[in-house]
């Protein structure tokens, strides 16, 4: 099974979070195995494999403004943090 299940969190309605997990870790091949919304928008993504942050083609760890700008990512590589890069919110 390459990816597992997915579990939606709706609140009043609304979809606050996403989570795929393969024998009950956060895991997905394919894209962020954690998403939290606001309304209909993402504000957090994570990439996990096998329960630990990881994401070999880019961050693991993304935080989005409310216009969809990245404003923070972070670099894991299986569970092990690499750096933090905080970017400036467009006017």
């Amino acid at each position: 099974m390459k990816n597992g299940r997915v579990s939606k969190i709706y609140c009043r309605g609304e979809k606050r979070m996403e989570l795929h997990l393969k024998n009950h870790l956060l895991h997905r091949e394919d894209g962020p195995a954690q998403i939290k919304f606001s309304g209909r928008h993402p504000v957090y993504e994570a990439w996990f494999k096998d329960g630990l942050r990881h994401n070999d083609i880019g961050p693991a760890i993304k935080q989005y403004d409310e216009q969809g700008n990245v404003i923070c990512a972070e670099n894991w590589l299986n569970g092990n943090f690499y750096g933090r890069s905080y970017f400036k919110r467009r006017a």
